[in-house]
């Protein structure tokens, strides 16, 4: 069902509002994780995520901002000075893979990561 409302696109955004409310923290991730393949359409229903009690759907939901990409650049920035340590790791993370090619890992020798001499 998630992979059809996601193909549906925009307009499906608003089908997730229940599964953000729902008990179990795995369908609020689930639902965090298509909310970002739909893009900066559900840029409102993310930041529900980013206030959830629970650590591991905040988290899920800073890769969401991930895969929405640049139009959420100014949320993980902020996210990235915050004070969550694990919201501002995954947060840095997002950002730095905006400044890669796509399909090029990090922690290359380009990076000057592991491999770098």
């Amino acid at each position: 069902a998630g992979d059809a409302l996601v193909r549906a696109g925009p307009p499906a955004v608003g089908v997730f509002d229940a599964a953000l409310a729902y008990p179990d923290h795995n369908v609020r991730e689930d639902a965090l994780l298509a909310l970002g393949r739909i893009g900066p359409e559900a840029l409102a229903q993310i930041d529900k995520g980013l206030a959830d009690e629970d650590s591991r759907v905040r988290r899920r939901a800073v890769s969401a901002l991930g895969r929405v990409g640049e139009p959420a650049r100014s949320r993980l920035e902020e996210l990235a000075s915050g004070t969550d340590r694990g919201m501002k790791r995954d947060a840095t993370d997002a950002l730095r893979s905006f400044a890669r090619p796509p399909g090029r890992p990090s922690g290359g020798p380009l990076d000057g990561g592991p491999g770098h001499s």
